[in-house]
């Protein structure tokens, strides 16, 4: 795996929410993936609905004057 030294920290902070956390005993743990990462896993896993019409056009309205 190659790649510069600063490539792979930006990846790293892209990927994961928090620093990869890690344990004398037992290495590296599971980190918490950042917010992209977490609404694929949702929408892989079926996870959302659509937002009702009535709401939508609300929040357009609320947009366009704020």
């Amino acid at each position: 795996m190659g790649g510069l030294p600063e490539d792979k920290r930006a990846v790293l902070k892209l990927v994961f929410a928090e620093r990869l956390p890690y344990h004398r005993n037992e290495g590296y743990r599971t980190a918490k993936t950042s917010l992209p990462f977490k609404a694929l896993e949702d929408i892989h896993m079926g996870k959302f609905e659509m937002v009702p019409e009535e709401e939508r056009s609300f929040h357009r309205i609320y947009l366009i004057f704020n």
